[in-house]
């Protein structure tokens, strides 16, 4: 029984139709007044589409042939129906969810599921029409049963449409979704759907909010306020706004500081301890300003200042006037922090499968930035649910091109969710270890890593690059050459500034760096060091009375390696024995080994 939803309200039951339908009605006791035509129009479609797709879907239990042949599918089931709803939406006055939308009293932002009655071609005319046709090229109908609505979709859901995911009869569930054309709420059957020639009220759906529903679903309103992304790898970068996701931090990153200079363009990111110096600075310019412009007024009066050298009521009230103008001059700085972190699938049960694959093979991840540092207090390996995030294009950034780039909205929540040790075993969680230096050519492109090292050269900075180079190496003696990301600040000669802790035989604990390349000609590793993502923790001296455990400050995983790397580097004459009973390189040697190598290298850096 071939029955569209466009041809449900003009259908005839042997000659019976909406007319006869609105007769019975008020001979059951319905009343003229409340019964409108409109009405009646719209839910004998709705009622006429649904009973014939029950017989066509399910013939066998629709259909009797004994001990009488019967179909649901006659006036009188239709009747039943009409007069159900009337009971229900006029006399007990309980309006559907798409009602309650339209008019004004509830958000499309709630959770429901929806059942998409009509897929249309739009045909292309000319002029604006043409433009339109082309970012919508299909007219989509939606209903909760009792109503309809065009439906706006995005380019993801039109590429679902087009390959045959989204066709009509699908149930969705719609989360976080947009109304658009009836911001102050309109009569519902004022709609097109309804039988009035106005299509300016649309519901704007996106991906990242839509699913598909189970063919039983209940249509309308649903208990569950949202619906939860349980796989990172359904999350489609122009897909709109993600309704909620129950992931594990995988990895957290330094809170970054973005400032935006008086002139609304320049951009200057800091990390922690340089925004700390940036305050100062910023303070200190004040104080400067405050005691030159004192000076300036008991110059300037002081004819009124008496033999001891204190000042009238005068000077002090211009003192105070001045020193207001400073304070409205000196405006406060427009700094916003910035923190970001790395998160995984949390798996309810089962082992990790395909679903939890990118494209490439990969465990998929999501990289998410907030734009303050609210959050920063929830640590690595912690379940964590969170609400409202907006989905961002792929990043270019090197290490993060197959990871889902998401960011923190005005909307977003996050809130701590207990763990079971079982399914945080099934998750990518993996606490940190060090990497010791002799196994980074083993890993794949793009790792991120954790390294302990000390720095045994630096070379010079190309003028106005905004990378720093530099050899180290670990206990294993295995040679790294690392490429540091420079802030955009300058120092006294107009180049980068460079890192405080990038001097020779300094101890660094680098996390979050990763695996760029490896130089074969060269035999050496190269790491990448960015300014957004890795940290750098600086050991106390050897010479600071520390000894070869000193390492304040440091995280407890990583004390061993910077133990190991202490001693190398308090015996810098001796050598060890490998592995092989071959005799290893000195720390002196391998200094001397990577200046060579930075001084073959400096032309082209």
């Amino acid at each position: 029984m071939l029955m569209t939803f466009e041809q449900a309200r003009h259908h005839r039951f042997d000659g019976w139709g909406v007319d006869d339908a609105y007769e019975e009605l008020l001979s059951l006791g319905a009343k003229a007044d409340l019964l409108s035509r409109a009405w009646l129009l719209n839910h004998y479609g709705q009622v006429v589409w649904k009973l014939a797709c029950y017989v066509r879907t399910w013939p066998d239990y629709f259909i009797s042939s004994t001990p009488e042949p019967s179909t649901w599918f006659c006036q009188a089931k239709v009747l039943d129906q009409l007069a159900y709803r009337y009971e229900r939406e006029v006399n007990r006055a309980e309006r559907p969810a798409l009602r309650k939308i339209v008019e004004g009293d509830e958000s499309a932002a709630k959770h429901m599921v929806l059942v998409i009655a009509s897929i249309s071609k739009v045909e292309q005319t000319s002029g604006e029409e043409v433009s339109t046709a082309l970012k919508n090229p299909w007219k989509v109908l939606v209903s909760d049963g009792w109503y309809s609505i065009p439906a706006v979709l995005d380019p993801c859901l039109i590429r679902a449409v087009e390959g045959g995911k989204l066709k009509v009869g699908s149930k969705v569930h719609v989360c976080r979704a947009k109304l658009s054309g009836a911001e102050s709420g309109v009569a519902i059957l004022e709609l097109a759907g309804a039988g009035s020639e106005s299509t300016t009220v649309s519901i704007v759906l996106q991906a990242n909010s839509t699913r598909l529903a189970r063919w039983d679903t209940k249509l309308g309103f649903q208990r569950a306020p949202l619906i939860w992304i349980k796989r990172l790898r359904s999350i489609v970068p122009e897909g709109g706004l993600v309704p909620g996701l129950d992931v594990v931090v995988l990895r957290k990153y330094p809170v970054l500081y973005l400032e935006t200079l008086e002139d609304g363009v320049t951009k200057i990111k800091r990390t922690a301890k340089e925004e700390s110096r940036a305050v100062e600075a910023h303070l200190d310019k004040i104080q400067q300003r405050y005691q030159d412009m004192v000076r300036e007024v008991e110059k300037e009066f002081a004819s009124e200042m008496d033999a001891e050298g204190r000042s009238s009521s005068r000077v002090q009230e211009e003192i105070m006037a001045r020193a207001q103008d400073i304070q409205t001059e000196s405006a406060a700085r427009n700094v916003i922090p910035l923190f970001s972190i790395r998160v995984g699938n949390y798996r309810h049960g089962g082992n990790c499968d395909d679903d939890d694959m990118d494209e490439n093979g990969r465990i998929q991840e999501a990289l998410i930035t907030f734009w303050h540092d609210e959050y920063s207090h929830y640590q690595e390996g912690h379940r964590i649910r969170m609400t409202a995030l907006m989905s961002k294009k792929l990043s270019r950034e090197y290490g993060f091109e197959d990871v889902i780039q998401l960011a923190g909205t005005r909307m977003t929540t996050v809130q701590e969710m207990p763990t079971e040790p079982d399914t945080m075993l099934l998750t990518s969680y993996r606490p940190r270890t060090v990497v010791p230096c002799a196994e980074v050519g083993g890993l794949s492109l793009g790792t991120e890593m954790d390294l302990v090292l000390v720095i045994l050269a630096v070379g010079e900075s190309a003028i106005h690059s905004n990378k720093a180079y530099f050899i180290a190496t670990d206990a294993t003696r295995r040679l790294l050459l690392v490429e540091h990301q420079l802030s955009s600040l300058l120092a006294e000669d107009g180049n980068r500034l460079l890192p405080s802790f990038l001097k020779v035989q300094n101890r660094i604990l680098m996390a979050n760096s990763r695996f760029r390349m490896r130089d074969h000609k060269l035999d050496l590793e190269i790491v990448s060091s960015t300014l957004s993502y890795t940290q750098v923790t600086t050991a106390p001296s050897l010479s600071s009375g520390s000894g070869v455990n000193g390492g304040a400050g440091w995280p407890s995983y990583a004390l061993a390696s910077l133990q190991r790397l202490n001693v190398m580097v308090s015996e810098p004459d001796k050598g060890v024995q490998g592995d092989d009973g071959h005799g290893r390189e000195t720390f002196s040697e391998l200094m001397d080994r990577a200046n060579a190598i930075l001084r073959e290298l400096h032309p082209s850096l």
